[in-house]
């Protein structure tokens, strides 16, 4: 289905719209199948020190916590409420991965905020992309050298051969992972993307944490233009 619509939207031969078209039809199908406590929006995680993360496609968000701020469909999010984090992408070439493993870092360190690196309950961050322009065996190379945290979905491989799903295996110290598969959607929302929804279950939550944390950031968005009268 989306493949679908991403050929159809491509004779317009403008890519901005193609990607929009994918990133909203994409949302949407989480969306679906989330429940009603997850919200899945892009935007901005907000840490606790105030800084703005780079700008995500998809955010998975806990509906206990409040949302900062919006620009139009774009969320502005406390970290805390973070459940995973995923960049869209129709196109997946050699900078394109480039970018998302570094994104893969960010992720890591923002979810240090509250969780052990690789804890059950930290952060997951994934990839999918339409149409991989890089082998399988270029993919799996990469993610034995660079050991990214997530995974990453190709709905179409390289000269439109069948999909894969590619991660490591027992984390950033574990075996890279790369599997051909003919609905790898579906193998990426029941093997991988259930996870994040299922850590939840290892985070505590109540209304006392979640104010406090929410006390954090009462001046964000103003403090840093504010300045001490003379």
């Amino acid at each position: 289905m989306l493949l679908a619509e991403v050929e159809a939207i491509r004779v317009s031969g403008k890519p901005e719209v193609i990607g929009a078209l994918f990133e909203e039809e994409f949302r949407a199908f989480l969306t679906r199948l989330m429940p009603a406590s997850i919200s899945v929006v892009p935007g901005f995680i907000v840490e606790e020190n105030g800084r703005d993360s780079s700008h995500f496609d998809a955010l998975l968000i806990d509906n206990s916590h409040p949302f900062l701020g919006s620009i139009g469909p774009h969320r502005y999010v406390m970290s805390a409420s973070v459940v995973a984090a995923i960049e869209l992408t129709t196109k997946l070439d050699a900078d394109k991965l480039n970018m998302v493993i570094g994104k893969s870092e960010e992720v890591r360190r923002i979810s240090g905020e509250h969780h052990e690196p690789g804890a059950f309950g930290s952060i997951g961050f994934y990839t999918l992309c339409a149409d991989c322009q890089l082998s399988s065996e270029k993919i799996k190379s990469e993610f034995r050298e660079r050991k990214p945290e997530g995974t990453l979905c190709a709905l179409r491989g390289k000269e439109k051969s069948s999909g894969f799903v590619a991660w490591m295996e027992g984390g950033r110290d574990g075996t890279a992972m790369c599997l051909a598969s003919k609905s790898p959607l579906a193998d990426f929302v029941s093997m991988h993307l259930q996870d994040a929804f299922y850590a939840l279950s290892a985070r505590i939550r109540d209304v006392n944490t979640i104010g406090e944390k929410m006390n954090r950031y009462i001046h964000w968005g103003t403090a840093r233009d504010n300045v001490e009268p003379g």
